[in-house]
């Protein structure tokens, strides 16, 4: 693995550890259910990822001359 891939999955574990850190702060200072709480951690921590993929794939395409200059 290079130090992209590497970077890339420290990325994913952050977006997942906020995702549960704001599920976790949602059920301790409101009043929120359990299932409200899950989907937002889901729900952020895809984003995340989303975001992640969507960069790594940007990055392919720019080193292969298609997409972005700069």
């Amino acid at each position: 693995m290079d130090v992209l891939n590497l970077w890339m999955v420290f990325l994913v574990l952050v977006s997942l550890g906020l995702g549960m850190a704001l599920g976790a702060s949602l059920l301790l200072y409101t009043d929120a259910t359990t299932t409200f709480t899950a989907i937002t951690g889901v729900l952020v921590s895809s984003f995340g990822i989303a975001l992640v993929l969507f960069y790594k794939l940007t990055r392919e395409k720019k080193e292969e001359g298609y997409g972005i200059r700069g």
